[in-house]
């Protein structure tokens, strides 16, 4: 299997079209050097044919001149081989004429049949002997036939020994080795300037789209034109996507600016009435200090909560996770709000199993520390509220349940936009959405669920669930805990390992 994420690393920003073009070069190289090599072998093969062909159409001619009782030169016996071979020759071609027994008829002196041969010729064989020797120190190709001298009853039989050297054969392969060498460069080079040229009007739509999108200026988030070549196609979709959402999180954030401006610009306006007031008399110190400090508390609150939502998308985007136990943070946050129950006289319960998530205890601490304070501050005085962590099948689930008044159907999901408070709340409005914030950064899902005993809203499940992927370690209770309320949604009643 191939790898694309090693290629993408090695590569790294270098030009596809270069990488393509600089494949196509080697691969047509190794594909014409094969080429060229299996042209070569057949070359080579044609050459050898070729020119024993000529050799023995020379001895024949020499054979029929003989048999005459005429004499062939040397040079006429070149001659013949150029007529056959069909190109001039580096080397003339020698020959030897030579009685049954040895002795020497016509021709050079210098030349000597091997006794093998001899043997062929001399058991009746009247077949061309071909095969390679040696003459004056150089490699030759021979020739030897019998045949007969004189005419008539003078004729006598003889031997005929036909010697071409091999540089005539070697000078052929060469100039049939530069002439392969000579179309597959020539080939070479055209087919990778045609491919350069098709990869240069393959590339033409992106470098197009790159233009397109080089021309934008960061306030367009106008989605592409999708009428591209089908391989764009994708990548232009998700283009416009990503525009979308960049879209949609800078209309959030602009709304988000001046949701959050409003928000603190009207505590200040109040507080600087207040003052007003107490300057000229209008307001009694007594009666108005209070309010100010409430005024003030309520800034504060707002101020932090918008210092929370940066810290979880800084976390989020460093993403340095580790084992959080889920259950002791859980038992951390009842005890910071310990007073708060307290003062409103609130029965607490915590049934957790134990639960190690890979997480960050921070955001686990936020998002349960918004979440109980919701509760806290919905709960009428002497009621009760408690956390629950349960194992199901799939997931980790927290809970953290209130007596209060639930929530209304059509705004349940909108709680978990900024600013965004329940009919009648006094809150900021940004509890819940830095809970819907954490829970994303987590790969987690938060909801809001009213708890109903015999028709009726009896209060409010704020729900967590993690997948259980990110368990670090199984605990070995698997016992279902108990849940303090009677009734609940069908999605929630599920035992642990269900």
């Amino acid at each position: 299997m191939i790898d694309t994420r090693k290629l993408h690393a090695a590569w790294g920003a270098r030009s596809l079209h270069r990488l393509a073009w600089g494949s196509s070069l080697v691969g047509f190289a190794l594909l014409f050097m094969a080429d060229g090599w299996h042209r070569y072998d057949d070359m080579v093969e044609a050459v050898t044919k070729r020119h024993d062909l000529a050799l023995l159409r020379v001895a024949t001619a020499i054979a029929s001149v003989q048999a005459s009782g005429g004499v062939v030169t040397a040079f006429r016996a070149s001659q013949i081989y150029v007529d056959e071979v069909g190109m001039p020759l580096a080397q003339e071609v020698s020959y030897q004429v030579t009685t049954s027994d040895g002795h020497y008829v016509s021709g050079s002196l210098e030349l000597k049949l091997p006794v093998e041969i001899s043997r062929k010729i001399a058991s009746g064989s009247r077949e061309p002997q071909l095969f390679d020797g040696w003459y004056r120190n150089e490699p030759v190709r021979m020739a030897a036939v019998a045949t007969s001298y004189g005419e008539g009853d003078a004729a006598f039989p003889v031997r005929l020994l036909l010697v071409e050297p091999h540089q005539n054969r070697q000078e052929a392969k060469g100039d049939g080795l530069k002439a392969i060498v000579f179309r597959g460069v020539l080939s070479w080079i055209a087919s990778t300037l045609f491919v350069g040229c098709l990869l240069w009007l393959s590339l033409q739509p992106i470098y197009s789209l790159c233009s397109e999108l080089a021309r934008r200026n960061d306030k367009n988030y106008q989605p592409l034109d999708e009428a591209r070549p089908a391989e764009l196609a994708p990548l232009v979709r998700s283009l416009n996507q990503l525009l979308e959402a960049q879209r949609t999180s800078v209309e959030q954030q602009r709304r988000f600016l001046a949701d959050a401006s409003h928000q603190l610009r009207t505590p200040l306006a109040v507080l600087r009435t207040q003052m007003q007031g107490m300057a000229t008399g209008e307001l009694k110190v007594e009666e108005t200090l209070p309010k100010m400090i409430r005024t003030v508390d309520r800034s504060t609150s707002l101020a932090t909560q918008l210092l929370s939502m940066v810290k979880v998308e800084q976390l989020a985007n460093e993403a340095r996770w580790a084992p959080v136990s889920l259950n002791g943070v859980a038992s951390e946050v009842a005890l910071e709000f310990a007073p708060l129950i307290a003062r409103k006289r609130l029965e607490f319960s915590l049934d957790a199993i134990p639960v190690t998530l890979r997480s960050d205890a921070w955001m686990l601490g936020e998002i349960i520390r918004n979440l109980v304070s919701n509760a806290i501050h919905h709960s009428p005085i002497g009621s009760s509220i408690g956390i629950v962590i349960r194992r199901l099948r799939h997931e980790v689930e927290l809970i953290v349940w209130d007596a209060g008044g639930g929530v209304s159907e059509a705004v349940q999901e909108r709680l978990f936009e900024p600013f965004m408070a329940s009919k009648g709340g006094t809150g900021i409005g940004l509890g819940l959405a830095i809970c819907r914030q954490i829970a994303d950064a987590m790969t987690a899902q938060v909801y809001l669920f009213n708890r109903q005993e015999r028709g009726a809203v009896v209060g409010c499940d704020a729900v967590i669930r993690w997948p259980s992927s990110l368990l670090v370690a199984v605990p070995d209770v698997q016992s279902q805990t108990a849940y303090p309320p009677a009734s609940l949604p069908a999605h929630l009643a599920k035992g642990t390992g269900s």
